[in-house]
């Protein structure tokens, strides 16, 4: 997974073009059915950049909401 990780930000031309490779890889390791790529943005939220398997109505609720404290302080 990790080499294929790797050869797809080799290859990308844009951010999307990793995070479904991070997606597609990480649903192979761990044989999940629903599953998703979420990072902080600049402004400190949690954002959906890439699923499978999550309703837009589940997405639109958690977007923004995180359990994990961010370690990063402007």
């Amino acid at each position: 997974m990790i080499y294929q990780i790797t050869e797809a930000v080799a290859r990308a031309s844009a951010p999307e073009e990793i995070y479904q490779a991070a997606l597609n890889g990480l649903q192979r390791a761990v044989k999940a059915d629903r599953s998703a790529v979420v990072l902080l943005d600049s402004d400190r939220v949690m954002r959906f950049k890439t699923w499978c398997g999550l309703s837009e109505n589940y997405r639109r609720f958690t977007e923004a909401h995180s359990p994990w404290l961010s370690a990063c302080h402007s």
